[in-house]
């Protein structure tokens, strides 16, 4: 329950502003970021682990809460 209640709210803070900016403004690039957001659903989350886990380590995070938490809201990304 703990690290449900700390990656829905990292999950929305993050995903509203970006989804609302890509389908309602008219930025410059919105459709390659579109296609490239797309494309990362087609990489298994498994490749994705290794940079994750390397930023994660460089943050000071292994072996805490906050690393599951930003773990888990990036795969839900």
């Amino acid at each position: 329950m703990l690290l449900a209640a700390l990656v829905v709210p990292i999950t929305l803070f993050t995903a509203i502003p970006v989804g609302y900016a890509l389908a309602r403004l008219r930025l410059p690039g919105a459709g390659s970021i579109g296609i490239a957001t797309f494309m990362t659903y087609m990489v298994p989350p498994t490749i994705l682990f290794l940079p994750l886990a390397r930023v994660v380590g460089a943050l000071g995070l292994f072996d805490s809460w906050w690393a599951l938490a930003t773990g888990a809201a990036a795969a839900s990304q």
